[in-house]
């Protein structure tokens, strides 16, 4: 037998597994064969982000034949259909059927998109998070700033962090998630970060260096605000509190980067920056209403 020294092993390509199907009580029911076909699922959306596969929403989806899962996992067609079967029931993928002739469209979902966990410790799993509808007209403007769009506090479009280090129990019921909420280091939340807006996918993409650049910006900022303890910080000249603005980037994604990536390319002549992190914080916690890009080719 032959033996690995060093840093051999980084010579092969890896798929990402991410841990929190091992370690989270919600994802023990699945199999392991389900698991890893998510893996691999997760790894096809670097091509599809890399061809732009978005539906009208903006919603990357991609393509995986039941075929393809038999080869790779060395598995029989009912067993493929079980694997499938599995996700969707627990609403880590939606399929969308384009006919007989046609291979099913296939969204992947977010491990981060979870429930809201009230104090009877029953959890609803969301589907999907829809921003509110805004008025242009409604939408505070400064110059030199990007627009800065206030959110009730009591909002029922946040998304909460899943991971049981996020939540404790106390007698025997679950503490609301903003009461439950734990602080991570600096260098957990850029990993956290990395894996919600598919990091990976950006270096294997059309991504160069300077818009790679861009993006560990975005994300060391993202971390240093998430892991900073102060109770509040400044979004478009309004202190709000640090837990808002931490669950608000729990909704991150790659389409957002995408977003916040061609306004950074593309500013207003008329509105100078002034104060880039603050536009930067402002830009990030306003995420989900950004405009859409109007050309992605344009990156």
């Amino acid at each position: 037998m032959e033996y690995y020294y060093g840093q051999e092993a980084d010579m092969f390509t890896f798929y990402r597994l991410p841990k929190i199907l091992f370690t989270d009580p919600r994802y023990k029911t699945l199999s392991t064969d389900a698991k890893v076909l998510y893996g691999l699922m997760l790894d096809r959306m670097g091509l599809s982000l890399k061809n732009h596969k978005q539906d009208e929403q903006g919603r990357t989806y991609i393509f995986f034949r039941q075929e393809e899962a038999m080869e790779m996992l060395t598995i029989g067609k009912d067993k493929a259909i079980k694997l499938y079967r599995e996700l969707e029931k627990i609403g880590l993928i939606e399929r969308k059927r384009q006919g007989l002739t046609h291979p099913d469209i296939i969204y992947v979902g977010r491990l981060t998109a979870i429930p809201d966990v009230p104090r009877d410790g029953k959890a609803a799993v969301k589907k999907s998070e829809k921003p509110p509808s805004r008025s242009r007209k409604n939408r505070v403007q400064e110059s030199g700033k990007t627009e800065f769009i206030p959110t009730n506090e009591n909002e029922k479009s946040h998304t909460y962090m899943s991971q049981s280090i996020y939540h404790r129990e106390v007698g025997g019921t679950t503490d609301t998630p903003a009461a439950a909420e734990e602080i991570l280091d600096n260098d957990e939340y850029v990993q956290m970060f990395k894996l919600y807006i598919c990091y990976e996918a950006f270096q294997k993409g059309l991504y160069g260096p300077h818009l790679m650049n861009r993006i560990d910006e975005l994300v060391t900022l993202m971390a240093d605000e998430c892991s900073n303890r102060k109770p509040t910080i400044r979004v478009g000249g309004a202190d709000l509190p640090r837990a808002d603005f931490r669950r608000r980037l729990m909704t991150i994604s790659d389409t957002s980067i995408e977003r916040i990536l061609y306004k950074l390319e593309n500013p207003d002549p008329d509105k100078p920056i002034s104060n880039r992190r603050a536009y930067l914080i402002t830009m990030l916690y306003n995420h989900q209403t950004t405009d859409p890009t109007p050309d992605e080719d344009a990156l």
